[in-house]
């Protein structure tokens, strides 16, 4: 069932905990019930989607798999746009969901049309969010630690954008003051859905055993499961975000300049990272060969020096630290041969 909560003033609904996994799990189940049918039909048009994406790309890769360089670089070019529109389609898909889920949960029975409708006004604020979520973790990826904080601070900024005044950075902005304070219980439920969906995949993947059919079955499987854990994981994900949303807290939401600027860096970092790997894929094939060679040479002539720099000094370091070790072992250390140079040295 619900949960339900009992509303202040301000129209917020407080909570002082957040419910369990199993809270989540037991709500996100009654609202699939209750939705199924219409958000089966949603999932079946995202699936559609995905499936004409990969059917037009692969097609394209492969009619030009023999072709000039040029032909591939411009089929690559191609691909890099159909991807930027079936990017807006799944925003799209993904919004008539959440937004047929929420109005549901707020007493409103939405038909699928009339979810598309409404996600008309939203999907390229999501799509645009979503774009600014994948470029700051693409950029925290070169620290390796950030890439993950990222995905959790800022994930809630899809849910954000759809259902609150905030767009752009503000709503990342937002998402990682929601998680303020909580931000292990807020990883640990973010995981939730994933390993479910990994789960059932990872069992569905025992069919690959069956001799000459089993990759079709797995095939179909695999789509089955996308179609039936798409809307699962979205309203799971929902539910998480109202909860967050709706903990009591003791400031409100502001905004800082240090704040967005933080996060404008490492989108810049992450368009330039992903600029730079999808310009190397216009490469040809000798023109990527000569530019690994010259990098590599680069670094040697870079590297070598410091290399052997810090090699001498270490063996300077380790034969002084052999003098004063045995200047203060020695009975008569003084009269010792060579102990006046390693005093000579410490001075």
């Amino acid at each position: 069932m619900l949960m339900k909560y009992q509303q202040n003033a301000t129209g917020e609904v407080p909570i002082v905990h957040l419910p369990g996994v199993g809270s989540l799990l037991s709500r996100t189940a009654y609202l699939y019930s209750q939705l199924f049918q219409k958000i089966l039909h949603l999932s079946c048009l995202f699936l559609l989607g995905g499936l004409a994406n990969f059917s037009i790309t692969s097609f394209l890769h492969y009619t030009v798999s023999q072709s000039t360089h040029a032909i591939q670089a411009f089929v690559q070019i191609l691909t890099t746009v159909i991807n930027l529109g079936s990017g807006l389609y799944y925003a799209f898909i993904t919004a008539a969901i959440l937004i047929l889920v929420k109005e549901w949960g707020s007493g409103v029975s939405l038909t699928v049309s009339e979810s598309l409708e409404k996600a008309k006004l939203h999907y390229k604020s999501f799509f645009w969010v979503a774009a600014l979520f994948v470029l700051a973790i693409n950029g925290g990826i070169i620290t390796v630690i950030l890439a993950p904080l990222f995905s959790v601070w800022y994930y809630f900024a899809f849910f954000i954008v759809l259902f609150d005044s905030e767009k752009g950075v503000r709503a990342l902005e937002k998402s990682r003051y929601l998680t303020h304070g909580i931000f292990f219980k807020t990883a640990g439920r973010y995981i939730v859905a994933p390993l479910i969906t990994s789960l059932a995949l990872a069992i569905s993947s025992v069919a690959l055993l069956i001799p000459v059919v089993g990759w079709i079955l797995f095939a179909v499987l695999a789509l089955a499961i996308t179609v039936f854990m798409l809307p699962f994981a979205l309203i799971f994900e929902l539910l998480r975000y109202e909860d967050t949303r709706t903990l009591s807290r003791s400031q409100s939401f502001q905004s800082f300049k240090g704040e967005r600027h933080s996060i404008t860096t490492w989108v810049v970092i992450g368009s330039i990272l992903m600029t730079i790997g999808w310009s190397l894929d216009l490469l040809s094939v000798d023109a990527l060969a000569r530019l690994r060679q010259a990098t590599a040479l680069t670094l040697q002539r870079t590297v070598l020096p410091i290399t052997t720099t810090l090699m001498k000094n270490q063996q300077a370091l380790s034969s002084f630290m052999e003098k004063i070790n045995y200047t203060y072992q020695s009975p008569n250390a003084l009269d010792a041969p060579g102990a006046y140079n390693g005093l000579q040295d410490l001075k």
